[in-house]
């Protein structure tokens, strides 16, 4: 049986530090492990974010925010991986503000990106907030790519916001999603996204965008979420884009959007004018 174990972190030396125990092994798949902030933490400090769950280990346990905020975090993608404040994780992450930004300076197909995650499989994020930039600097910014979660697998998702500003997206194949940017059996709801997506693309290019989420399969539901958001695909030319203004695109028979989330611009197209949503 695993040890119960609570930390407390008020400052941004105690979070890098509790980072390094994760991405060295020490908590590695520990579900006892209750982390909270006492304080908000401000990583203006740092050169840029390494993520909480990488390197092959991830976070398991329960991470609360207590409502403080996480500022200035900065992520410079430079390798295929899972970004965001966490990278990788199992486990709950609730009452949490994040801001800063992300910014694409290698290019990829196999990265997750995520204000609050990169990955999150098997576990739950409940009332968080992501007020952040993503730059993809017009090279590819990974396969997924969300405001709050870049993929949710087995999961879910409820009472979040994202304000996250999408700028200068370009991938040769990429899920999209103001809030997640996939979402494979699980479960969406009441979220709300009042960012801007802008979404670059040439020939052969191929993008699945929502503004709550881009790609959906498998046993999902998706309720009760709002977009107050914008989204400019003027400059998206010759490739395949399906653009959602709840869910970008429904693959699979056991997907459900519920009453009270507007689905209202579903649909294809190489080419389409800027859409105030």
């Amino acid at each position: 049986m695993n040890e119960k174990i609570t930390l407390q972190i008020d400052t941004a030396g105690e979070l890098r530090a509790f980072a390094k125990d994760i991405n060295s092994g020490r908590y590695h798949g520990q579900p006892d492990l209750t982390v909270k902030l006492t304080a908000d933490i401000d990583l203006g400090g740092l050169d840029q974010w390494v993520p909480i769950g990488c390197g092959g280990h991830f976070f398991s346990g329960a991470f609360d925010g207590c409502g403080h905020t996480v500022r200035n975090m900065i992520i410079k993608k430079d390798y295929p991986g899972s970004y965001g404040l966490f990278g990788f994780c199992t486990g709950t992450i609730e009452n949490l503000t994040v801001t800063g930004s992300i910014t694409c300076i290698a290019g990829d197909v196999h990265s997750a990106v995520g204000g609050v995650a990169g990955l999150v499989d098997g576990g739950q994020i409940n009332n968080c907030t992501a007020d952040i930039s993503i730059d993809s600097q017009k090279r590819s910014l990974g396969m997924y790519a969300g405001g709050v979660v870049g993929q949710l697998r087995e999961g879910t998702i409820c009472d979040c916001r994202s304000s996250t500003r999408f700028e200068n997206v370009l991938g040769n194949f990429i899920y999209l999603g103001g809030v997640v940017g996939a979402a494979e059996d699980a479960k969406i709801t009441h979220c709300v996204f009042d960012g801007s997506i802008q979404i670059l693309g040439d020939t052969g290019y191929y993008i699945d965008a929502g503004s709550i989420v881009g790609n959906v399969r498998g046993r999902i539901t998706v309720s009760d979420c709002l977009n107050r958001g914008t989204v400019d695909a003027s400059d998206f030319d010759c490739g395949f884009l399906t653009l959602g203004d709840i869910v970008g695109r429904w693959e699979g028979e056991d997907a459900e959007l519920q009453p009270f989330s507007r689905d209202t611009l579903r649909r294809t197209a190489s080419s389409m004018a800027k859409e105030e949503l």
